[in-house]
């Protein structure tokens, strides 16, 4: 009986750890409350690109997926009013939602909002 659930135990520590690993970002993405931006995200091995677009803009992004966070540095291909490049760092939240946050050249936060799986 001791090995029995020895086993099991084992089993379920290891499908709980993989499921930690499993997470990626890999897919459309939309700002919570709102229905005119999106963001598609493809990362392979770790290596992100990203296209977002929305009502006031569109830019593109790179950068890595690692420990539950994607880390991007993004540049407008539109013009916008201030911060029209600069950094974006996503926390995952599960696999449907991710919390960003904004910076700016100088390290300081500019912005967060919720993002959710289309």
């Amino acid at each position: 009986m001791k090995i029995l659930t020895a086993v099991l135990t084992a089993a379920v520590l290891m499908l709980a750890a993989s499921s930690v690993w499993a997470a990626d970002p890999s897919g459309v993405w939309t700002i919570e409350g709102r229905l005119d931006a999106s963001m598609e995200v493809k990362c392979h091995d770790g290596a992100c690109r990203c296209a977002f677009k929305s009502a006031y803009g569109k830019y593109d992004a790179v950068g890595y997926f690692r420990d539950n966070k994607l880390a991007l540095v993004y540049n407008y291909s539109t013009p916008v009013a201030s911060n029209a490049f600069g950094f974006l760092v996503y926390e995952m939240q599960g696999d449907h939602a991710m919390l960003k946050k904004t910076y700016d050249l100088n390290g300081k936060v500019v912005g967060s909002d919720k993002w959710v799986r289309k």
